[in-house]
């Protein structure tokens, strides 16, 4: 670098050579160390995602299977007994908005009586692992696990 008579410094061709080139985007072992932090970033982090999403599936069942129950006791306060039927609950209010766990995986087998008198709700999904996941419920509120999925 050289001053010019104005008091400025100028750069010879060279110096700006160096600048420009440090200036124009990453060196190949850059990007490899940025690469390899973020594959071993993947690898801690995965594998301790997916039983969390496995834990979240199960309470979405819970929740369905609970939402269940409440709509069976409206059914059992306005019609004197226990409903079979999921339309029956659907037509009360009872949403299908769970992802994991539709209404189309829940199966409804009421007791004995005419109207019945009790009532057992299972609910199935995959939640991922190597069998499906099922949960049940019955007209006292006692909900159990039936199959782990995880």
């Amino acid at each position: 670098m050289t001053k010019t008579d104005q008091g400025e410094i100028a750069m010879t061709p060279r110096d700006r050579a160096i600048q420009l080139r440090r200036t124009h985007g990453f060196t190949l072992v850059e990007l490899l160390i940025t690469l390899v932090i973020i594959s071993i970033l993947a690898a801690v982090a995965i594998p301790a995602y997916r039983p969390k999403v496995r834990q979240r599936r199960q309470v979405d069942a819970k929740r369905v299977l609970m939402a269940l129950a409440q709509t069976e006791e409206i059914y059992r306060f306005q019609n004197g007994g226990y409903t079979g039927v999921v339309a029956n609950l659907t037509a009360l209010g009872l949403a299908n908005d769970s992802q994991y766990y539709p209404l189309a995986n829940v199966q409804i087998t009421p007791g004995a009586g005419n109207p019945a008198t009790t009532y057992t709700a299972t609910i199935s999904g995959n939640i991922g692992g190597a069998q499906a996941d099922k949960w049940q419920i019955d007209n006292n509120g006692s909900l159990t696990p039936i199959q782990d999925g995880t």
